[in-house]
């Protein structure tokens, strides 16, 4: 799991000199990076992990890269406590609210809620091979 916040160019600087160092995969954890940052991510062989804040109002970039890339390498997350997804934005978020999250994602893409928790559930599930 990598955090990568205030930091993009110099993690990725940081991740693509490492490359040999990430055979095991990973995830950006809490990703909001813009369509070029996700494909530097994709080309490390890396997963994007999306909470919360894709149901705000003000989300703009990553509703455009979900529409470029698809769900091929996306999972969910809560970031509990923290980005609560709408409509109970500002308490505390929990994992009961990842359908909600699957929800928006659904909308985004133009896939069935059904297709976005089989397709996240199953890379969420290649990222963390340990978990089968």
């Amino acid at each position: 799991m990598i955090h990568m916040r205030d930091a993009t160019n110099e993690t990725l600087k940081i991740l693509e000199e490492n490359k040999n160092l990430l055979s095991a995969g990973g995830v950006m954890h809490c990703f909001n990076g813009s369509i070029e940052t996700t494909r530097r991510v994709f080309n490390l062989g890396l997963y994007i992990s999306i909470g919360g804040s894709i149901t705000f109002k003000n989300s703009r970039i990553m509703p455009e890269v979900l529409e470029e890339i698809g769900l091929e390498r996306v999972t969910l997350e809560t970031d509990c406590p923290y980005l609560c997804p709408e409509p109970f934005r500002g308490t505390r978020n929990e994992p009961k609210n990842i359908p909600l999250i699957a929800k928006k994602i659904a909308q985004l893409t133009y896939s069935s809620l059904e297709e976005v928790e089989k397709i996240t559930t199953q890379n969420a599930l290649n990222a963390f091979p340990r978990m089968k």
